[in-house]
């Protein structure tokens, strides 16, 4: 036994000594421990946006770890981000372990972990620096390198979750059954539901209407099974509205390509809709207008020739009244004929306008006592302007017949008796608004509503109001509110319907707000008309190749003194014009010719004889075809159809410019 003892005391150092030994061991060993798990911890919650925040705490916790903390310095690198404790150098003690972040890349050091000492330390079996050191450093660096990939796959899924929140659309996904795994604030904002109600809630249940859950089932299922669908699907809104949507569905497969998912994208299509609408509108509209347009014109023609010669015919019918009565019908059924034509020709925005400031609450005034004889004692008229209402540029005439197709609508949907009520009001737009038409762009607008107490309009024939011809009414001529929609439409303005059936029907009116100098507030007082020049010594021109207009012209003119000459074509007036031994004053011209136009033949007098007057006559009152502008001359212009008085009255202003 002794010799057994003797052996045991044979190794190096008393018991003491080895105590003391395995002591410190201990010790540094309890260090290196304490100092990788507080790293770890550090690193645990690490933000790719915090990285050097983190590194900063971290380098200055290793040398803590260390044999000699007193002598040691650390150091970090993780791609550019450098991050040391004071006075770091590489000294000849330095010890370094490089990580690399990017799986799969091989030998591309993303990073390095380094510990120096600053002095020589004391060595301890011959090593400046021990085994466990290494392992300490190596599990540092191994550290590092999961804390930089989980940052950044962070980073990654938060820049995905942002740019699906940017998307605009509405994304969710779901599990096979059907329950929201992900919902975005576009989803939340489109169909009211917010990300904590919708979490763990059946897609199903929530968004999809009740007679088209059998249909939302199939697709569901198609895509469950690996399909991917796309289309428009009407869908739920959380208070139980719905409306169209563009919808996409799409399987999600995990890493292994097992189905696990499905992802939606939802975009309203509520807005693209009512465009479509509008220019579905916007067609039949031009259509139809083309159509009334060149029926305006034969028609006008026509009328012109009636109502010409039926004032012609008064003139010499005498006394006998049975004959002033017959005249008297031929006028009235004229009026009413070129009444319809400018209705044919306002709804199809080819009326022919004269545009002026206008203040709207001052029209409307002026129609007051008018309208409220219209309407009938049993309705009554609640006119409500705004304070300093703004001004509009409009034409006076066709705005008043705006004025008074709504009151007369207003009128006649409500048989019983009622109240009409007309509101005047300034109004600034910014986009988006609501209950605004989506076709309103941004800006100043003065807006006419005539709002009615009346039973509403449905679905149906509020899709059909604006349309011409359509009527509700027994002896009704379809054109009132097709007539409102031209003439404001072509005075760059918008008409929007709010209606709820038993509760009664506005129509709102956005014209845009004109700017008005101080002074055209204040109008100057009116010169009386000077007295027509002489008509016997003037020649007038007139180029029509309508036979009966030309006919009428040439007797209404001839009656009042003129000499006249007639051609039927704008070739034919340059003939004439051209001859040294005539003296022409006035031309009158139609501006639809063959061969050679009365605008193109306005531009040729106004080049090679300015003196002459021009008037341009027409039954076809196209912008397009009577833009003189584009010709710099400012030509007088005469629709059709006209009287022979307003034809002579119109050749006399012209022949008096220089009086």
């Amino acid at each position: 036994m002794k010799d057994e003892v003797t052996n045991t005391d044979e190794q190096p150092g008393s018991v003491e000594e080895r105590l003391e030994q395995r002591s410190y061991e201990l010790g540094e060993r309890v260090k290196e421990l304490s100092c990788l798990y507080d790293i770890s911890q550090m690193l645990l919650e690490t933000r790719s946006d915090e990285l050097e925040s983190v590194l900063e705490r971290v380098v200055g916790r290793i040398p803590a770890g260390w044999q000699h903390p007193e002598l040691a310095a650390a150091r970090i690198r993780v791609g550019e981000v450098v991050c040391q404790t004071d006075g770091f150098a590489h000294t000849p003690w330095v010890q370094r372990q490089p990580f690399t972040v990017c799986e799969g890349v091989e030998g591309v050091i993303d990073g390095v972990v380094e510990v120096a000492y600053l002095d020589e330390p004391p060595e301890r079996g011959g090593q400046v620096f021990i085994d466990e050191e290494a392992k300490l450093i190596e599990a540092i660096a191994d550290r590092l390198s999961e804390a930089v990939r989980r940052a950044q796959a962070e980073e990654r899924v938060r820049f995905q979750a942002t740019l699906l929140e940017a998307v605009g659309e509405a994304v969710i996904a779901t599990d096979l059954d059907g329950r929201v795994l992900y919902w975005n604030g576009r989803a939340e904002a489109l169909f009211g539901w917010s990300e904590q109600e919708a979490l763990g809630r059946n897609i199903l249940e929530m968004n999809t209407p009740e007679d088209a859950r059998e249909r939302a089932e199939e697709i569901l299922a198609n895509v469950a099974r690996g399909e991917r669908w796309s289309g428009e699907f009407e869908v739920r809104r959380k208070d139980g509205t719905s409306f169209p949507a563009q919808v996409t569905s799409s399987p999600i497969l995990d890493e292994a390509g097992r189905l696990v998912g499905v992802v939606g994208i939802s975009r309203d299509l509520t807005e693209r809709k009512a465009i479509e609408a509008q220019l579905r509108q916007a067609q039949k509209l031009e259509a139809v207008g083309r159509l009334a347009g060149g029926i305006a014109h034969d028609f006008n023609n026509m009328l012109t020739a009636i109502k010409g010669n039926t004032q012609l015919l008064r003139e010499d019918v005498g006394g006998d009244e049975e004959l002033i009565e017959h005249v008297g019908e031929i006028e009235q059924a004229a009026r009413r004929a070129a009444s319809l034509t400018r209705q044919l020709l306002a709804f199809s925005r080819q009326q022919v306008l004269q545009p002026e400031k206008l203040c709207l609450a001052e029209v409307v005034g002026a129609m007051k006592p008018m309208l409220e004889r219209l309407i009938g004692e049993h309705i009554e008229l609640d006119v409500r302007p705004q304070a300093g209402l703004g001004f509009v540029e409009a034409d006076e005439g066709q705005l008043s017949q705006v004025v008074l197709n709504l009151v007369v609508n207003a009128r006649d949907a409500m048989a019983g008796g009622g109240r009409v009520v007309v509101e005047l009001d300034n109004v600034e737009l910014d986009r988006p608004c609501e209950g605004v038409p989506v076709e309103v762009p941004e800006g100043r607008y003065v807006v006419l509503s005539v709002a009615d107490e009346g039973h509403g309009i449905d679905d149906e024939v509020l899709n059909h109001i604006f349309d011409p011809f359509f009527t509700t009414k027994k002896d009704g001529s379809g054109l009132g509110l097709s007539t409102v929609y031209g003439i404001i439409k072509q005075s760059g303005g918008h008409v929007q319907v709010e209606t709820e059936l038993g509760e009664g029907t506005a129509l709102h009116v956005y014209l845009p707000r004109a700017e008005v100098p101080p002074e055209a507030t204040n109008p100057k007082p009116t010169k009386p008309p000077k007295r027509p020049p002489a008509a016997h010594a003037h020649t007038i021109l007139v180029c029509e190749d309508e036979p009966v207009v030309r006919r009428l012209a040439s007797r209404a003119l001839s009656r009042q003194g003129y000499r006249v000459l007639v051609t039927k074509s704008g070739t034919e007036a340059l003939d004439v014009l051209e001859r040294a031994d005539i003296s022409i004053d006035v031309v009158v011209s139609d501006v639809v010719m063959p061969e050679l136009g009365g605008l193109e033949l306005a531009a040729i007098i106004d080049e090679r004889w300015p003196q002459i007057r021009v008037l341009l006559i027409s039954g076809y009152p196209s912008r397009d075809v009577l833009d003189a502008d584009a010709l710099e001359i400012a030509t007088p212009f005469l629709p059709k159809p006209f009287g022979f008085d307003e034809l002579c009255q119109k050749v006399a202003e012209l022949l008096d410019v220089d009086g």
